[in-house]
């Protein structure tokens, strides 16, 4: 199993994200996330992580990620601040994919959120 997929999103801040798909510390795939988009977007971009199937809905679900050559800077973001076509994209790839949130460690009733509002 994959521990995230990336999505190109269209809008107006023009930054893809990352949506992790296990409870897995991301910290240690940022080498192998430089190493694949560093190809296509150079050595310096930002990108934004999604950890809500690690975190659930708290206030760290979002990170932005600024890598510049190997070095990687990382910030929470507040939830408000991050487009709704991510959030909308996260929950559909959630709903398409039912089993990846119904064997994570989230609670009942974040899952039964994710799965079924």
């Amino acid at each position: 199993m994959r521990n995230y997929e990336y999505f190109k999103i269209n809008n107006e801040t023009n930054i893809d994200y990352i949506l992790a798909t296990s409870s897995e510390d991301m910290y240690f795939l940022y080498d192998e996330i430089y190493d694949k988009l560093s190809k296509e977007k150079g050595s310096r971009f930002e990108i934004i992580m999604d950890l809500v199937i690690r975190n659930g809905f708290t206030f760290n679900r979002f990170i932005l990620l600024e890598f510049n050559e190997n070095k990687v800077k990382s910030s929470i973001l507040n939830p408000r601040e991050v487009p709704e076509d991510i959030k909308k994209k996260t929950k559909s790839y959630f709903q398409n994919n039912r089993y990846l949130v119904l064997e994570s460690t989230l609670s009942k009733s974040i899952k039964d959120f994710i799965l079924f509002s």
